[in-house]
């Protein structure tokens, strides 16, 4: 029950802050920093390309624009919504669906850690029951993984200045827990995902590998 209300205690201090920095106007002053936004994931070349679509310009005949044409599409497709936050309501909603995932995560990670130790116990000597991991050791592990991502400043920041790293990071994070639930499909699937928005997550592919090999 405790565990449940600090879960939503978090999720609802992470929704307030980042609705209160976009009411703010933050985003208008940070969208464009370097510490948020790099070519690849910053929002104004998105909106540059944006606009040359809407010229019937192709985006990529410069190099300005970095994105990927699918998911530059998906922003075009709410680009024209008349509420004014309909664009930030993407990337706070990907930010939030990515601290669960991270929470879940977490989760199957303690539950993977006391079965191993379980499975193993046999092999250790008498005396280290006193060190054996307990559920109160790791009860509070996946609500300080929540609140260490959703509460970051970075990644707030990077958030309230729509960096489309968030996209990324949510398809990473998903990759992860079906891994860790021992889908390799799914996972696969969702590395594929991210290595198409940016290069880099293809690395993880051995890693989850190893991590599915093991399941």
């Amino acid at each position: 029950m405790a565990s449940s209300r600090g879960l939503v205690l978090v999720l609802l201090l992470a929704l307030l802050l980042r609705c209160s920095l976009f009411m703010f106007g933050i985003h208008d002053w940070i969208y464009s920093r370097i510490e948020f936004a790099t070519p690849v994931t910053s929002w104004k070349r998105v909106l540059e390309g944006l606009s040359l679509l809407d010229y019937g310009i192709s985006p990529y005949t410069g190099d300005t624009v970095h994105e990927p044409p699918l998911i530059l599409l998906l922003f075009h497709l709410f680009q024209n919504e008349t509420s004014n936050f309909t664009m930030p309501s993407i990337f706070l909603i990907c930010d939030v669906l990515t601290g669960i995932v991270l929470y879940k995560s977490a989760q199957a990670h303690c539950k993977i850690l006391m079965s191993c130790q379980q499975r193993d116990l046999k092999n250790y000597a008498e005396n280290v029951g006193p060190i054996l991991l307990t559920a109160d050791h790791l009860r509070n592990i996946p609500l300080l993984v929540l609140a260490s991502y959703l509460l970051n400043p970075f990644t707030v920041a990077s958030c309230v200045a729509q960096s489309t790293a968030v996209i990324t990071n949510l398809s990473v994070t998903v990759a992860l827990y079906f891994a860790l639930l021992g889908s390799a499909p799914l996972s696969m699937c969702f590395i594929a995902v991210a290595a198409y928005k940016s290069l880099y997550p293809i690395m993880l592919i051995v890693p989850i590998t190893l991590i599915l090999i093991q399941k």
